[in-house]
């Protein structure tokens, strides 16, 4: 029986979403009649767009569209757009810069700074990359598999991993600095003012001393999934028990507490004297950071498991519904939505007027911040856990194919 925790297809092994019975390949070998329990099977009509531009209409079943999938037609040589069901195919080399493959999935989301890409991966090791090619600079390994997205300043690389490790390494070597046993799988870390802060499944947030690991505070706020967000002087973290929580980042303490209607793995956005999260009762909140007043509310029409982008006014998020949503920072009203066609995990990173998102069957979106209408897309193939991350033109994004990419983030 499959990990509630993991949850893998039942046929092949590979991960799927917790709201999934089998991995898209396998589901496009099922019988008719056991894949129509499982989804829509009705045809659609799509538009397909050939490399050199001409339009052909076509009618995709469920399993035409997937046996494309699987002989690599999109995979290998396609990038696509999906927009109403609609796929756009361009050339793929168009796109990828480089890709750089690790011993097994990449589930953590890549850091780049200061010139390096950061990130870790299920093989157990931390990876130290060159932006430019991908040619590795360092490894560094843990013992055991690293989901946590690794946080990195004053020339350290602060990260998790699965044995309840929190680990401080030289951003420039890949040398230990020192570690500390948290004993429960540790959130992705956030660093402010030379204390690391980090959530754990042991139930408490830690406060460690950026220098030597030392714990300088615990406070009991139930299992922290989702990664600490730091801001004037007070650590915002979403917990298990529904609730969303103010500590003092000096000494713990708590300063107000916010409760949801389900858990909250979200990890907060602060912005504008605002904290924005949301939680698994489907609900985007916004509160005020001095005593977590509600200021106000958006129903979305699944869970919220993506963490907020806050950008020129506007709060960019994902929800379990399919939807990319836009909305006011100050009052919550809907600016735009998109539909990406699964089920979003992600969170959304903004950059140069683009909203970059994925999805965990391997779909990776370029958005208008503007409008929404899609810009690019890409499918990678297999399922995606990590979140991108846009430095200077490139999107950084980690695969369960074991690979980390770096795609062309402009239109090609």
């Amino acid at each position: 029986m499959s990990d509630p925790g993991d949850p893998r297809c039942p046929e092949c092994g590979r991960k799927i979403s917790r709201t999934a019975t089998y991995c898209m390949h396998c589901w496009a070998d099922l019988p008719d009649e056991q894949a129509a329990a499982d989804t829509d099977s009705d045809e659609t009509r799509d538009r397909t767009v050939s490399s050199t531009g001409d339009e052909s209409t076509v009618s995709l079943t469920r399993r035409v569209i997937l046996s494309t999938l699987g002989t690599g037609i999109a995979v290998v040589s396609g990038w696509y757009i999906m927009s109403d069901r609609r796929f756009k195919y361009i050339l793929a080399d168009r796109r990828v810069k480089w890709k750089y493959e690790t011993g097994a999935s990449v589930d953590s989301s890549p850091a780049v700074v200061d010139g390096t890409v950061y990130v870790g991966s299920d093989d157990g090791h931390v990876y130290a990359l060159s932006p430019a090619d991908g040619t590795e600079q360092w490894r560094y390994e843990t013992g055991d598999r690293v989901y946590s997205s690794p946080a990195v300043a004053d020339g350290t690389v602060y990260f998790g991993s699965h044995n309840g490790d929190v680990h401080a390494v030289s951003a420039a070597a890949g040398t230990e600095r020192w570690r500390y046993e948290i004993g429960i799988a540790p959130s992705s870390p956030a660093v402010a003012d030379g204390t690391v802060y980090v959530g754990s499944d042991n139930r408490n947030v830690h406060a460690l001393s950026a220098a030597d690991g030392t714990e300088q505070w615990r406070y009991d706020v139930g299992a922290v999934p989702s990664s600490p967000a730091v801001a004037d002087g007070t650590v915002y973290v979403g917990s298990g028990d529904g609730n969303v929580y103010a500590l003092s980042a000096a000494d713990g303490t708590e300063q107000w507490r916010y409760e949801t209607g389900n858990r909250v793995h979200a990890s907060p956005a602060v912005a504008d004297e605002t904290v924005y999260v949301g939680s698994y009762d489907n609900i985007v909140y916004a509160l005020s950071v001095a005593d977590g007043s509600e200021q106000w509310r958006y129903a979305t029409g699944r869970f919220v498991d993506s963490s907020p982008a806050v950008a020129d006014g506007t709060v960019y998020v994902g929800s379990g519904d399919g939807n990319v949503y836009a909305l006011s920072a100050a009052d919550g009203t809907e600016q735009w939505r998109n539909e990406s066609f699964f089920e979003l995990r992600s969170s959304p990173a903004v950059a140069d007027g683009t909203v970059y998102i994925r999805n965990g069957y391997g779909d990776i979106y370029a958005l208008s911040a503007a409008d929404g209408t899609k810009q690019w897309g890409f499918d990678i193939g297999i399922r995606v856990e990590s979140s991108p991350a846009v430095v200077d033109g490139t999107v950084y994004i980690g695969s369960d194919d074991g690979h980390v990419y770096a795609l062309e983030a402009e239109e090609t």
